[in-house]
Parts: structure tokens; sequence; C-alpha cells
């Protein structure tokens, strides 16, 4: 199940925040994918196959932060809302995301999104470099597939 909008932001930042380790800001947004399986009143963390987050909107480019501590849990209608959002809603042209040098699981996986290299800071994560990676929206292949 998919869950977003302003009730939720605040749990899905807090999440994003304890695992992550981002920052409050006045523009954060965030979408939550939970097992139908496992959906409870009041949604629980424990339960949260995925979180992800938007910020730093500048111009018409935006930060995606994702915490996915059950990748096998995700839908694929969560993993298309995840782009849709962004570029269909709040009408971005590239998402950027950082992602640790060290974490082949979290490159793996984004490389399969469709995201991109664009730079690498030395030294910019905590204990390897930091790569800023980019999703253009027409090379988005999640895009098309909300369409069908």
């Amino acid at each position: 199940m998919i869950f977003g909008g302003p009730h939720y932001n605040k749990m899905i930042f807090q999440l994003l925040h304890e695992k992550l380790g981002i920052h409050w800001s006045e523009d954060f947004r965030g979408i939550m994918c939970m097992s139908d399986a496992k959906v409870t009143q009041p949604l629980e963390q424990e339960h949260v196959a995925a979180a992800i987050g938007y910020n730093s909107f500048i111009g018409r480019v935006c930060c995606m932060h994702s915490y996915i501590p059950k990748p096998f849990e995700m839908s694929r209608e969560f993993i298309i809302e995840c782009f849709h959002y962004p570029f269909e809603v709040c009408n971005v042209v590239e998402i950027l995301g950082t992602v640790d040098n060290s974490n082949e699981a979290a490159k793996k996986l984004n490389y399969r999104l469709g995201f991109t290299d664009r730079t690498v800071i030395k030294n910019g994560a905590f204990n390897s470099d930091l790569i800023i990676m980019g999703l253009r929206k027409e090379d988005s292949k999640w895009l098309n597939k909300r369409r069908r």
C-alpha cells in the first residue's frame, strides 16, 4: 500500500532523518510503501518497505532520498509513483540523488532505475566518496508504465 501527502510527511521525514541523516526543509514531501498484510493504524516504522523523500526543489530540479529496508515488498505501482510524483505533479525535469560510493546495493538499484552519475565529491560521504546521480524526465522509463 502507498501512503503520502501532508499527513504522512512528518513520519516519513523522521524515518529518513534517523536512517539517512537528512535535515528538515520546508519543501520536504514524501511517500512510503507498506506491505498490504502489515498495514495497521497507527502506521508503524517497522512495517515500512520503502520510504522516499523529496526536497531541495530549486527551479525544476529536486533531490530524492530513499530508505528501502524491504525491497522485495515494494510494489511496481510504488516504484512508478516514485517518479510520477516529482516529474508529473511537481513538474521537475531532473531528480538528483546522493549515494555513498561504498553502498553497492544503492548504486546498483539507482542504475537499474535509470539514474546516471553526474559527479563525484571526493570524501563527501562519511567513509568514502559521494556520488551525485541524476535522472532526467525524458530518460525515465517509469513514466510510460503509468500511462498504460
